[in-house]
């Protein structure tokens, strides 16, 4: 495939997640589209109107308590705690925490060497340098947003503005249609190369041997079969770059693609026997959190079951 020995991967002191990810519940620093930005004097806050509750006099600031009041004395614990996204790991790792692909990548490299060990071994060894499942979901949400975009637009929901009309596609050269789909949901910035090729991978697997693009042709069962290798060829890239040199010590190039299949199919099976059990009733009714939340979880368990 090439794609092993062209990458250098990740260097034994790299932050376990890249500066460009957004960090799970903090809003992103750019201004809506077509919204203005905050005219706001250089260096100064913005404020924020105190809303005036029922009764309260005017002008007396919501926090202030009413004279000879003591303040209120609401226990720690009566405060709701926030919540957390569907799967999402509770906070960040530390800075001073680093990934350490290494000992994933002499395991690979033994193996591919005939040196001995195995895949189990290997991966075992790979989620351990991500910091684990928790991470993993963190690391991967350019990835899963993506395929949540990629799931509205294959279920074509009602009242959703899906960034492709299918019906419109009906009829076109099926790779053109693909291509489309593709190019429209595929994002720009962090893990953009990754969800393309991904993307491409899963619907020209899914759709093979048909000519012309048919929405009618993305059954339920289609769409279960997208999302699988969707996921699982995203993990499979994110494997393979981290690899680093690992491939480059394969005794053949036929040993190489061996192993290199052998690491996919394991991948796929993994992904496959965890999403499955997931999808009770029509995958076209899940809503956008849903399949968020679908995503997460089996790429926590894929990992657990990595971990074990």
């Amino acid at each position: 495939m090439g794609t092993s020995i062209s990458s250098p991967g990740s260097s034994g002191n790299s932050p376990l997640l890249p500066p460009w990810l957004q960090p799970p519940g903090q809003p992103p620093s750019a201004q809506p589209p077509g919204q203005p930005p905050s005219a706001q004097p250089p260096g100064q806050s913005p404020v924020q109107s105190p809303v005036q509750s029922p009764g309260q006099p005017p002008g007396q600031p919501p926090s202030a308590q009413p004279p000879g009041q003591p303040p209120s004395t609401q226990p720690p614990s009566a405060q709701p705690p926030s919540a957390q996204p569907p799967g999402r790991p509770p906070s960040l790792p530390s800075k001073n925490v680093k990934a350490d692909y290494r000992p994933y990548r002499r395991a690979m490299g033994r193996l591919l060497s005939g040196g001995g060990g195995g895949l189990k071994s290997a991966l075992k060894k790979y989620a351990g340098g991500t910091g684990g499942s928790s991470i993993a979901i963190t690391r991967m949400q350019n990835i899963v947003t993506a395929g949540t975009g990629l799931h509205d637009t294959l279920s074509q929901t009602p009242g959703n503005r899906q960034a492709v009309n299918l019906r419109n596609l009906t009829g076109m050269d099926c790779e053109t249609a693909i291509e489309k789909i593709t190019r429209e949901l595929t994002p720009v910035g962090g893990d953009a190369d990754t969800i393309r090729a991904a993307m491409n991978h899963a619907l020209s697997n899914a759709l093979e041997g048909v000519e012309n693009f048919d929405e009618n042709a993305i059954t339920e069962d289609i769409i279960v079969e997208i999302m699988i290798e969707y996921l699982s060829d995203s993990i499979f890239q994110g494997i393979i770059r981290e690899s680093s040199g690992a491939f480059e010590k394969a005794d053949s190039p036929l040993r190489q693609v061996k192993i290199e299949n052998e690491l996919r199919e394991v991948i796929r099976v993994d992904v496959d026997r965890q999403m499955k059990p997931l999808i009770d009733g029509n995958i076209r009714t899940f809503s956008l959190s849903r399949i968020e939340s679908l995503q997460n979880t089996v790429i926590k368990n894929v990992w657990e079951v990595w971990e074990d």
